[in-house]
């Protein structure tokens, strides 16, 4: 028994990478409901066991649906459960092509699907890493001019991918391979098709050998899903029923996109139907960024610079919002951006500089 114990734990060694990382995406998916509610009975692993049921078990016994089998065992704390499994799935290495998809996976998912807003905070949060990790701001997203893609075209798309590479590997030719990633990418993907077609693709590029010619068109793609994945991800979670997620949105859209974003992010300090918790999100935002300069308009009036309609879309929250915690907020922003020179969170020295000021000096 201690002889089976230490090749366990040399078996566990030898696989972080991918054996970890599968334990915690298996536990979360068992921690959960088709529609994302939680499990309140489910199988759960520890990595130690995960990696004798399917990694070492596996090899000394042919029966494998009995190897693998576990009882499930009642979840006292389902949210906190989850959140242990997230954020040891957030520790694995990232630069890891099939860690990286199926962190990205997972993460849209629940942050899609999850009933707890905890867990759709987090799983934005690690998206937002990730979309920086991805460097989003270089691949904008483009609004699609094509149709929605049918269950039937993202199947038939997948479909072409396989019989791509179903040949013997020495026989494969790139051409074969490129329009089948192509006619993938062609799609117009929604967030469940994106999510799918990643988990597809990912597992086709693990399964080719590592001087494999396919694996630089795969990997291309993989990419290209995955940056598809965190868009509309990032883009759903903006919408999200709860303000402390559409903050947590803003967070991850800014992180990954940049000034950019940030810019179009300020435009919610102008909307009274938003939360305050978004608007101090964006504001806290802006004192540690700064004001971005781009090429998206802030203010209404078109003889007015973009600096000067930020300036006044900050003035009115410090000076106008009903929320004391949001114009605090906006005034101490107000004096880490402006230039003024001073910095106070009473309301009558921002009203004075605000009338009295000439043109403001860039920050």
């Amino acid at each position: 028994m201690r002889t089976l114990r230490s090749i366990c734990l040399l078996l566990l060694a030898l696989a972080p990478a991918c054996k970890v990382v599968d334990a915690r995406a298996y536990n979360v998916r068992e921690l959960h409901e088709e529609d994302g509610r939680h499990k309140r009975i489910a199988v759960q692993m520890s990595d130690f066991e995960y990696v004798f049921r399917f990694g070492f078990a596996g090899l000394i016994q042919r029966d494998s649906e009995q190897t693998t089998a576990k009882e499930p065992e009642r979840i006292k704390d389902p949210l906190s459960v989850c959140v242990d499994n997230l954020q040891a799935l957030s520790e694995c290495d990232s630069s890891d092509t099939k860690i990286g998809a199926i962190q990205i996976e997972t993460y849209a998912r629940l942050a899609a699907l999850d009933p707890w807003q905890i867990s759709r905070q987090y799983c934005l949060h690690e998206l937002g890493k990730a979309g920086e990790r991805l460097k989003l701001a270089e691949h904008p997203w483009v609004e699609p001019v094509v149709p929605a893609a049918t269950p039937e075209a993202v199947r038939d798309a997948l479909s072409g991918l396989m019989q791509a590479l179903a040949r013997p590997e020495a026989g494969i030719s790139l051409p074969e391979l490129q329009p089948a990633c192509a006619a993938m990418t062609a799609l117009n993907l929604d967030l469940d098709g994106a999510r799918r077609a990643l988990s597809a693709a990912a597992l086709l590029l693990e399964r080719q050998g590592r001087r494999s010619p396919n694996r630089v068109e795969l990997g291309r793609l993989v990419l290209e899903l995955e940056r598809r994945v965190i868009h509309l991800s990032l883009a759903r979670g903006a919408s999200d029923a709860s303000p402390y997620v559409r903050a947590a949105a803003v967070e991850a859209s800014v992180r990954a996109l940049g000034s950019e974003r940030l810019a179009r992010e300020i435009l919610r300090l102008g909307r009274e139907d938003e939360a305050e918790e978004v608007h101090l999100m964006v504001l806290a935002l802006l004192r540690v960024r700064g004001l971005p300069q781009t090429s998206i308009e802030t203010g209404t009036d078109p003889a007015q610079s973009q600096r000067e309609g930020q300036l006044e879309l900050l003035y009115d929250i410090a000076v106008g919002h009903p929320a004391d915690r949001v114009r605090v907020s906006a005034m101490s922003t107000l004096g880490a951006v402006s230039g003024a020179g001073f910095r106070s969170l009473r309301e009558e020295d921002w009203e004075t500089w605000w009338e009295g000021r000439n043109a403001p000096a860039a920050r």
